[in-house]
């Protein structure tokens, strides 16, 4: 037994279908611009013509004010400079964090800058962990989100 399609739905769909998606009064023509001879006089452009101003009129109305940019490593050296730590690198390494107290004496004692670049050990190796896939670290290879 064959089962015969009827299409007379697909007309009142399709008129459904762009009464909701709206459908424009003219073909658009390739490139996708309606502008130009062809487009209807009641329409509107996209986009009004913009002539920037010159650099001269920017200028003249431009409010600058003096506004220094500051070494963000050369505030910290201060502000260490001012305060000496209060626990050794030893204690500081013995300490358990279990205690917003400990906390703050464990960062006081290793969280420091090195006096001078004489003090830093340039060759050393930093092993970190990474709890995430290592495809994740190329957008490209990650397989999910949870990688990205």
């Amino acid at each position: 037994m064959t089962r015969k399609i009827h299409r007379w739905w697909l007309v009142p769909m399709l008129g459904l279908c762009l009464l909701l998606t709206g459908c424009p009064s003219k073909p658009t023509p390739p490139g996708g611009s309606t502008a130009g001879p062809q487009a209807d006089e009641t329409t509107a452009p996209l986009l009004e013509p913009f002539t920037p101003p010159s650099l001269a009129d920017l200028d003249s109305k431009a409010k600058w004010f003096s506004q220094p940019v500051e070494d963000g490593i050369e505030l910290l050296r201060k502000y260490q400079a001012e305060h000496p730590p209060q626990t050794t690198t030893a204690e500081a390494l013995a300490l358990e964090n279990n205690s917003p107290e400990n906390n703050k004496r464990i960062l006081d004692g290793i969280g420091r800058l090195p006096a001078s670049d004489a003090e830093v050990d340039w060759d050393a190796t930093l092993n970190q962990h990474s709890p995430m896939n290592v495809n994740g670290l190329n957008p490209l290879l990650a397989s999910s989100v949870g990688d990205i």
